[in-house]
């Protein structure tokens, strides 16, 4: 969770090079927000002192209470490692349109000084 509050604003923001080890965590971390999403469908709940453990009673406990904000925080977090990915892929694509650029100049000059 402190990966999520910390580091990827800070990629977001600064437009840090994305990959490696920064990018492990990401997908690391948005792997145990889903698990913890599915599995909060099997965590048995204590009602009037028992511990309930009936699939279809704990699933709407869960809906009700936890779902929403754990379901908030996966969708962030996938947002969060789209937005760095767009913007390594954004980095390339600039630089591509540079190189293309260059090449149309060099043609340009070919063509004006024949």
């Amino acid at each position: 969770m402190i990966f999520d509050l910390v580091v990827m604003p800070y990629v977001i923001a600064w437009e840090v090079k994305f990959d490696g080890g920064l990018e492990v965590c990401g997908w690391l971390s948005a792997a145990i927000w889903a698990v913890d999403l599915i599995l909060g469908f099997f965590t048995g709940q204590y009602r009037e002192g028992e511990l309930d453990l009936r699939l279809g009673h704990i699933g709407w406990e869960y809906f009700k209470g936890l779902f929403l904000p754990n379901f908030l925080a996966l969708v962030a977090d996938l947002l969060s490692l789209t937005l760095a990915i767009t913007n390594t892929i954004r980095h390339w694509i600039r630089i591509v349109s540079v190189l293309r650029l260059y090449r149309l100049q060099g043609l340009s000059d070919g063509l004006i000084y024949r």
